[in-house]
C-alpha cells in the first residue's frame, strides 16, 4: 500500500531532496516522514524484515545507553540508529494500526513456528554437562556463545540436524531429553531452566542466529529412488554456477553438481542417471578426470562416475536443493 500510495506524498517533501538513485519516482525521506505516511492509512511500525522483527540495532551498549538519554520514544531511536549507522535504505515491515505491538519479544511470538540454523560448535569435544562458557558460530560472521548447559544442547541439535528445521517446542524438547539423559538415573530439568533456553531461543532469533519459518521445510535430505529438484533450481544449474536452494538461498555448484542437478526431474533412478552422464561424457559434454588427467575409456568412466554419484546426490540433498 506504502508502495502504490507513495506519489501523493512525495509532492510535499522537499524538492531539494529529491535525486535519482533507484527509478524515475524515488525521493528519500527520513523515517519519521515515512512513518507519518503510514499512519495516514491506520499503519504503524512493527520492525525491519531485513534482519527480522528487531527490537534494538547491533549498536554498544554504550551508544544505546545515550539514546535513552536522548528520548524514550522507540521510534526516534530508530531514526537517530539509521543515521549513526548511515543506513540510506531500509526494508519496513508494517501492521495495521490497532494490534498491540510488543516492544520486548517473548516465546509466545514463535510458539508453534519453525526454527533452523547451520550452527557450529567451535569445541568439537564439547560438553554438554559442562559449564564452560562454549562459542557457536552461525551463518556468515554471526557467533553466540553459552555456559548453560541445555542452551548448548539446544545449539548442538540444531546444527546436527541441519537443513532441517524443528517447531520452538520439539526443539525445546529435544535439548531436554539430551540433558536428562546424560546422567542415570536421568536428571530432570528444571521449569527455570526451560524458560532460560526458551528466552535464549528468542535472542538468537531476533540476533539472526537462528531462522523462524511458518511451514516446515519443502525439502528433503533423504535420496529417494527417483530424486527430483525444483524446476528452478535444474533451470539455473543449466545456465549458471550460483542455484538458488529451496531454502531461497543461492549456492555456488560445481559443474559436477549443476550436471546431475539437471537430470532430476522425478524420472530417473541412480542406473538411468548414470547412463545419461555416461552419454554425456561420450558426447563430450561432461568431462572426467582422474589424478588430474582426462580419462578415455568408457568404462573407467563408468566406474568412476558410479563412485561419484552417490556423493553428488548427498550433496544435494544436504544443501536443500532435493524436493523428493
Amino acid at each position: 500500500m506504502i508502495a502504490a500510495e507513495l506519489e501523493p506524498f512525495v509532492k510535499h517533501t522537499d524538492p531539494n531532496l529529491r535525486h535519482d538513485l533507484l527509478s524515475e519516482v524515488n525521493f528519500p525521506v527520513y523515517f519519521q516522514q515515512f512513518l507519518a505516511h503510514a499512519q495516514s492509512y491506520a499503519l504503524q511500525f512493527l520492525g525491519d524484515c531485513t534482519q527480522g522483527v528487531r527490537y534494538a540495532d547491533s549498536l554498544s551498549v554504550e551508544i544505546e545507553q545515550d539514546l535513552s538519554g536522548i528520548t524514550n520514544d522507540p521510534l526516534q531511536q530508530t531514526q537517530y540508529r539509521d543515521i549513526l549507522q548511515k543506513k540510506t535504505f531500509r526494508q519496513t515491515l508494517l501492521c495495521h494500526a490497532g494490534i498491540a505491538v510488543r516492544q520486548s519479544p517473548t516465546p509466545e511470538l514463535i510458539r508453534g513456528l519453525y526454527i533452523d540454523a547451520p550452527i557450529r560448535r567451535e569445541n568439537p569435544e564439547l560438553n554438554l554437562q559442562s559449564t564452560i562458557l562454549e562459542r557457536f558460530f552461525g551463518r556468515g560472521d554471526a557467533t553466540v556463545s553459552t555456559a548453560v548447559p541445555i542452551i548448548k544442547a539446544a545449539l548442538v541439535h540444531l546444527g546436527e540436524i541441519w537443513p532441517q528445521c524443528l517447531r520452538f517446542e520439539e526443539l525445546v524438547a529435544a535439548a531436554r531429553s539430551r540433558i536428562e539423559q546424560l546422567t542415570d538415573p536421568p536428571s530432570i530439568v528444571s521449569p527455570l531452566e526451560i524458560k532460560r533456553l526458551e528466552d535464549n531461543l528468542i535472542e538468537c532469533c531476533t540476533a539472526g542466529i537462528v531462522d523462524v519459518h511458518v511451514k516446515p521445510h519443502s525439502f528433503s535430505t533423504i535420496v529417494s529412488q527417483r530424486p527430483a529438484a525444483s524446476p528452478l533450481a535444474r533451470w539455473q544449474a543449466a545456465r549458471g554456477e550460483v542455484v538458488t536452494n529451496r531454502q531461497h538461498v543461492p549456492v555456488r555448484l560445481d559443474q559436477s553438481d549443476r550436471q546431475v542437478l539437471q537430470l532430476l526431474n522425478g524420472t530417473r533412478d541412480q542406473s538411468e542417471l548414470l547412463d545419461q552422464l555416461a552419454e554425456w561424457a561420450s558426447q563430450g559434454r561432461l568431462h572426467v578426470t582422474e589424478g588430474q588427467q582426462p580419462v578415455a575409456s568408457p568404462q573407467r568412466i563408468r566406474q568412476l562416475l558410479e563412485l561419484a554419484l552417490p556423493q553428488v546426490l548427498s550433496r544435494l540433498a544436504q544443501n536443500a536443493f532435493l524436493v523428493t
